[in-house]
């Protein structure tokens, strides 16, 4: 994610360390990403940084088979989960990851600004937030430290956090439970995937509950352009602008159906695009 590349590009340059990335071959094999990982890892390496499922291309990588590779020679493991939660069925306690981080805004529908980081037993001790607040007295708070340092600091307003537990509550009784809600929201996906066409670029045990297909834009128009005309025309869809596409993403979740599919690709072809 280009965010969380921005960052580690960031600690390269203050640190003097070398950033190593795995590419991600299309169409999706999941076994040839792990052998490409196994292979990257050195007696050098320090960090590994694992998308769960990747935003431009919806790729649910296989993390459970990854983080061992790291774990097992003693390298911390980050994984950026933002698009897990809600998305497929998560036990992050499972995976083993020395830290893993999760959006509640996405597909559990909380407010921006609600999202979460959990970490291992082994980095407990070491975990410190960026601010120092009242929770860095040993004097204030509860006994777990590290929620006393990181759960209040400064000004910082809980509101959407606290609106978490309530959104997680509505979408369960709208959609029957978690269970049917990942089962209907990825056989939607896979069918919104089959309606529109194109070259498929993954599995479908490879996507949670959104698929992306490459589209060919007008020529002279960038995706964000298209995007954003999109927008204007009431259409929120994201086209993604990574070296293998532009791709089309499209999410399947409760207030979708399938023959949204159809009319998405009207509306593309008369923007001038089609699907590849």
């Amino acid at each position: 994610y280009a965010a969380c590349l921005s960052q580690l590009e960031r600690l390269a340059a203050a640190r003097g360390v070398r950033i190593v990335i795995v590419p991600i071959a299309l169409p999706f094999d999941g076994d040839a990403l792990v052998a490409g990982v196994a292979a990257a890892i050195t007696p050098r390496t320090r960090l590994a940084l694992l998308d769960h499922i990747t935003s431009s291309t919806a790729l649910r990588l296989p993390i459970e088979r990854m983080i061992p590779l790291f774990t097992k020679r003693g390298i911390p493991v980050l994984v950026d989960g933002a698009h897990a939660p809600g998305q497929i069925d998560l036990d992050i306690d499972r995976l083993g990851a020395t830290w893993y981080v999760g959006n509640c805004h996405k597909w559990l529908a909380a407010p921006k600004a609600s999202g979460f980081l959990a970490w291992s037993a082994q980095a407990a001790a070491t975990l410190r937030p960026l601010v120092t607040s009242h929770g860095a007295s040993a004097s204030y708070g509860p006994p777990n430290r590290q929620h006393a340092e990181l759960d209040w600091s400064g000004t910082y307003d809980p509101s959407a956090q606290l609106a978490v537990p309530a959104a997680i509550t509505a979408l369960t009784e709208e959609g029957g439970g978690w269970p049917a809600i990942y089962a209907r929201n990825h056989a939607l996906a896979i069918e919104l995937r089959a309606r529109l066409g194109g070259t498929r670029i993954a599995p479908d045990d490879a996507l949670g509950t959104m698929a992306a297909i490459r589209i060919a834009l007008p020529a002279g128009t960038s995706p964000l352009a298209f995007q954003k005309r999109l927008l204007v025309d009431g259409w929120e869809v994201a086209i993604a602008d990574v070296p293998d596409g532009p791709f089309v993403r499209v999410s399947a979740h409760l207030y979708n159906h399938a023959a949204q599919a159809e009319l998405l690709v009207a509306k593309l072809h008369s923007l001038g695009a089609h699907l590849i």
